[in-house]
């Protein structure tokens, strides 16, 4: 078979077969990725652009509503109530804070840690004045906020996070397996044994010898 042909005969199966583009396409991203890395989609061979395009799964995200049911308010019993809520929550890179409040009631400025002690709202990092708002967490490290209104960070709206570098993923129960799932029976217009056993080692070396 020419390599023309063999590169329409392979391009056809993958386009044909979800399952199979996709575990080609992890193969290929993991022992290519260097490569990959450093050339433009466009400029690999069009049959193969539909493979390489293959959206990322984005990282799992957690809306964080500050306070809770308490919202973004002066608290009665000062600044403790906010710290108790940081302490239950986890906080990743890629969160959103959701302030909920009322405008012109209150604001949510994100200052310096030292504006933070004093309560100091110069020169904020930002400040968002129109309720509710919504922060996306882009830094790992300590974050601050506080309401510039009048002696609402003194009287306790103010709050200090602390942001891990990346999620944490669930461990396994303890003393459990997870067995992998068993293969799919064979469809009756499957290839021979032979032919299927081999196709991925043969779609893998015509692909290696297309990206060359």
């Amino acid at each position: 078979m020419e390599a023309r042909e063999s590169e329409s005969w392979v391009a056809g199966i993958l386009m044909s077969d979800p399952r199979l583009r996709n575990q080609f396409s992890q193969v290929v991203f993991q022992r290519w990725k260097p490569r990959f890395a450093m050339m433009r989609v466009e400029s690999v061979n069009p049959r193969w652009r539909r493979v390489l395009r293959r959206p990322r799964r984005s990282e799992a995200q957690t809306s964080h509503v500050v306070g809770d049911t308490l919202g973004w308010t002066v608290p009665s019993g000062g600044s403790a109530a906010y710290t108790t809520w940081a302490s239950s929550q986890n906080f990743s890179v890629g969160d959103v804070l959701v302030f909920e409040y009322s405008t012109r009631a209150h604001d949510v400025a994100q200052v310096t840690k030292a504006n933070f002690d004093s309560c100091s709202s110069a020169n904020p990092i930002s400040l968002a004045t129109t309720g509710p708002t919504s922060i996306p967490v882009t830094s790992s490290g300590d974050h601050y906020f506080i309401c510039t209104v009048g002696n609402h960070c003194s009287d306790g709206q103010k709050l200090a996070i602390s942001v891990s570098t990346a999620t944490t993923s669930s461990p396994s129960p303890s003393g459990t397996t997870t067995s992998p799932p068993p293969p799919p029976p064979p469809s009756s217009s499957a290839p021979s044994l032979v032919a299927t056993a081999t196709l991925p080692i043969t779609i893998l070396s015509i692909a290696a010898a297309l990206l060359h």
